[in-house]
């Protein structure tokens, strides 16, 4: 997969520059996204890197430091930053943040459009998305099977935990607790901060109301923060659908790991499809 070491030698962006976070630099990179709106946050996935003018965070240290935070949790591959729009050099809270996490953070020249780095680094990275994809496929045979083979959600959701090494929470389309797996590396077992009991909600309603509406019609799983007794945990919320009817929610709370790209794949193209036949519980 190629890294952020690598687009350093791509002769179509030469001249862009690693300032900071070289501790990443071998970050390996799955895709690239524009980043010039605060939603994105919510989308953020593992191995992303970020492109963008500066705009959005030009006026505010506040939102400078945000971005540089939110990208290292989630474990995304770097941010790339266009000189000579909305700066002349990055901001040195930036680098400082970025050199503490670990999080490349990379100049590009003027000359170059966004769009045209992304359609450079894109080609260079479509033979990884086929081995990328094959693995996919594997961990979609491996949940299908189970309601095929007589397996039940409870089952589907150890899987899941196992996969993606974190506890798992699946929960109907009200947020009731339907079943549950904690995973025996979390420090944090789920029932200190959260009340388990199946059939009643699992999140206050303020929680849930924050939520987006229209995360139900996508396929991607959001991130939100969970906050208890002055402790917060990171958590991904997977929409259950099958033709565009929602059936439930999975929600991984990343308490043991971040999530990693084949985590990702595990929630988003197996999952809606194989959950809602365990049993017909939704």
């Amino acid at each position: 997969m190629l890294t952020i070491r690598d687009i350093l030698q791509i002769k179509a962006i030469e001249g862009i520059k690693l300032v900071a976070g070289s501790a990443g630099i071998d970050h390996q990179i799955s895709i690239v996204n524009i980043i010039e709106n605060p939603d994105v946050f919510d989308w953020l996935a593992s191995n992303e890197l970020l492109l963008s003018t500066g705009y959005i965070f030009k006026d505010s240290e506040e939102l400078q430091n945000r971005v540089i935070h939110e990208l290292a949790e989630n474990n995304c591959a770097g941010l790339c930053i266009t000189m000579k729009r909305y700066f002349d050099r990055i901001p040195q809270n930036m680098i400082d943040l970025a050199n503490k996490y670990g999080l490349p953070l990379l100049e590009l020249p003027f000359e170059y459009t966004l769009s045209k780095v992304i359609a450079i680094i894109n080609e260079k990275t479509n033979a990884d998305y086929d081995a990328l994809n094959r693995r996919s496929l594997d961990l979609h045979n491996t949940l299908f099977k189970i309601p095929l083979e007589g397996g039940g959600i409870e089952q589907i959701s150890a899987e899941l935990a196992d996969i993606v090494h974190n506890p798992i929470l699946i929960l109907d389309q009200g947020w009731n607790l339907l079943c549950y797996t904690d995973h025996p590396d979390n420090k944090t077992p789920l029932h200190e901060f959260l009340s388990i009991q199946k059939n009643r909600p699992i999140f206050p309603s303020e929680f849930t109301e924050a939520i987006p509406t229209y995360v139900s019609e996508i396929k991607k799983s959001i991130q939100r923060d969970y906050d208890h007794k002055h402790q917060t945990f990171k958590c991904r919320i997977m929409p259950i659908s099958v033709s565009s009817h929602v059936y439930g929610y999975i929600v991984i709370f990343q308490t043991v790991r971040k999530l990693t790209e084949v985590d990702n794949l595990a929630l988003e193209h197996p999952t809606p499809e194989s959950v809602p036949r365990a049993g017909q519980v939704f």
